[in-house]
């Protein structure tokens, strides 16, 4: 089972969130084959804006290192390049994920390039399918998850460590699924 697990860190939860981070893994079954990950410069933010403040203490990454690095559009087609790998998109929270790349994707005038690869593929939330197989609370964060399947996650809400973690995870509810024959409704790639 050929898959690509993303993650987004942001300036936070909102409208007018910006990427500040995006991660992309490649995983055959449970081995990672490749991974692909920035910061990115989300332009001009009001850092001192108090979710700006309350997202970036979550994550860590410092406004510093975003000043120097490339901003989103330049890393679109490389992005896209690589979620090419598989026809699956595994994400914790994909909703979220989603949007978050959408508005990216608008704002760069390349959203058409995006859902031209997204209305291939199948989109999977860990969260939705965490809450459906297993007895988690009613959202089951990710840390919740690996504790359940015993994953570590070494860099938490970094972009990278947590996609790594959301397709071994991913890994993890598919087996428990199958061999507890457990079928569930599917995903589709249009409502996330």
């Amino acid at each position: 089972m050929r898959f690509v697990a993303i993650d987004t860190e942001t300036t936070g939860f909102g409208h007018d969130a910006e990427i500040v981070e995006l991660a992309a893994v490649a995983f055959d079954d449970d081995r990672i084959v490749a991974q692909w990950s920035t910061l990115i410069n989300p332009g001009p933010i009001n850092w001192s804006n108090p979710h700006v403040r309350k997202a970036m203490a979550i994550n860590g990454i410092s406004p510093h290192w975003l000043g120097s690095q490339p901003m989103f559009p330049s890393v679109a087609y490389e992005f896209l390049t690589f979620l090419a790998r598989a026809k699956t998109w595994v994400a914790h929270n994909w909703e979220f994920d989603q949007r978050m790349l959408m508005q990216e994707f608008r704002s760069a005038n390349l959203m058409h390039l995006f859902m031209a690869q997204h209305n291939v593929a199948k989109s999977v939330c860990t969260m939705r399918t965490a809450k459906s197989l297993l007895s988690l609370p009613k959202t089951p964060t990710l840390a919740q998850c690996c504790e359940h399947f015993s994953l570590v996650n070494d860099n938490k809400h970094r972009a990278l460590s947590d996609a790594v973690v959301a397709g071994q995870l991913f890994f993890k509810l598919e087996q428990h699924r199958h061999r507890n024959q457990i079928e569930l409704f599917p995903s589709s790639s249009s409502d996330g």
